[in-house]
């Protein structure tokens, strides 16, 4: 591989691996403390939230597994940005209609996160077109 080759995986690589620390942090925040969190948001079903955790305490890790890989696939980074662009969406879908019964903290805390998300998929979306040219 040449160096080229590896300067050019470099911002995808550390998209991937910023992407998946704070999906772990979160996910274990999520896991960990779902009653207090669920309670802050305003949120009575902290289940969901314990199992949105261990969903992204795995995504987390597959993050990093892909992000240390001697060669990265393009598309496998075009699936990652697809998977941040259906939580953009979800959460969009959760604010819009009021499925999910948010106080004014919890909708701000899933207005921050998708911005959050939005950013990885811009990041990511970019580390893999510089990774193409």
């Amino acid at each position: 591989m040449s160096v080229n080759t590896i300067d050019r995986t470099n911002i995808l690589r550390m998209a991937l691996k910023s992407n998946g620390t704070f999906s772990g942090i979160s996910g274990l925040a999520l896991a960990s403390a779902s009653r207090p969190i669920a309670a802050f948001m305003g949120f009575d079903q902290p289940l969901i939230l314990v199992v949105i955790g261990v969903g992204l305490l795995l995504f987390a890790a597959d993050l990093w597994w892909t992000a240390t890989r001697p060669t990265i696939n393009a598309r496998k980074g075009i699936s990652v940005v697809v998977m941040d662009g259906i939580w953009i969406i979800a959460s969009i879908i959760l604010l819009a209609t009021g499925i999910a019964q948010f106080n004014s903290a919890g909708r701000w805390l899933v207005l921050i996160v998708a911005d959050i998300v939005a950013i990885f998929a811009l990041w990511q979306g970019y580390g893999i077109w510089v990774m193409k040219r």
